[in-house]
């Protein structure tokens, strides 16, 4: 699988290097606007922070609830590319919009060719809803640079050769990271995590782990569904409860207070992807030990 992956991955950017030959340069800097804040990471890594990035969603928004003010949609009207995460739900109610105040920009869906994960947990695998996490693994955020590069390279091909050594840096930091994670969390494969919205299902695809959400099908859970997830945690030994820091809390704090057990606050739209992609890894693995998880035996 990752030998298939870096193979897809190269082929993107040998392609995206030809076509760069046949491009005319462009009179004009690129200006690019993203949807979230680890996006803007991608984009300076592999620019060199060369191109002006702004974010849509800001620190702490939540995309469920954003709307983007008169100043966002001006910054629309002068940017040339608009990278979207492709399934969150700011993106489907506003792309249009967007479309409509810069028909000229190019939108550049960068979850093309990720092996999208269908609702937010597994008690949603009906619902025909796609889970936009895809930031949140590894595995993705190496094909969503490559489409990042791709599209860099279309608009101002004069700095490709620079795009292409700083694409392949960061692939090679992506690789680190991933096997610093693996390293970390092979002994827990196979194992559950309490989360209370499912921002974590391509991590927990990546690395063999089980995600259970609290929140249920988007919604606040019901006093049977709690009851449900109080009972399962208790039986597996489960005293963590992970949130996302834009998240209300409180039934969170319920159930950990039923558990004995503790709240961990992660950020899933931290700006340096890399080390908040490692930071996840350590607060999963404590999460795990805390909880009494043992680690899986080796044979």
């Amino acid at each position: 699988m990752r030998a298939t992956l870096s193979t897809i991955i190269l082929f993107a950017v040998c392609l995206a290097m030809f076509s760069c030959r046949e491009q005319k340069p462009k009179q004009h800097d690129t200006a690019v606007i993203v949807s979230i804040l680890p996006q803007k990471y991608l984009v300076d890594k592999i620019s060199g922070g060369s191109i002006v990035c702004e974010v849509m969603i800001p620190p702490g928004g939540n995309h469920e609830t954003f709307e983007p003010s008169p100043r966002d949609m001006a910054r629309v009207a002068d940017a040339s590319l608009y990278f979207a995460i492709g399934a969150l739900d700011f993106e489907k109610a506003w792309i249009e919009k967007v479309r409509a105040v810069n028909p000229e920009l190019l939108i550049v869906n960068t979850s093309t060719g990720i092996d999208l994960i269908k609702g937010h947990s597994h008690h949603e695998s009906d619902s025909g809803s796609t889970d936009p996490h895809t930031w949140l693994s590894p595995k993705a955020v190496k094909m969503q640079a490559a489409q990042i590069y791709s599209s860099l390279c279309l608009s101002n091909p004069r700095d490709s050769s620079t795009y292409h050594h700083n694409l392949l840096s960061f692939l090679h930091e992506a690789d680190s990271a991933d096997n610093y994670i693996s390293r970390m969390l092979e002994p827990y494969s196979g194992k559950t995590f309490l989360i209370y919205h499912p921002a974590l299902a391509y991590f927990a695809r990546d690395y063999g782990l089980i995600q259970e959400s609290i929140e249920y099908e988007g919604k606040e859970p019901s006093p049977v569904h709690m009851r449900e997830i109080i009972d399962k945690a208790k039986s597996e030994g489960i005293r963590t409860i992970f949130v996302s820091k834009e998240f209300d809390t409180r039934h969170a704090e319920t159930i950990a207070g039923q558990l004995n057990g503790s709240l961990v606050v992660f950020d899933p739209m931290a700006y340096n992807w890399t080390e908040n992609m490692m930071t996840i890894a350590k607060l999963i693995s404590s999460g795990m030990e805390k909880s009494s998880i043992k680690p899986a035996s080796k044979q």
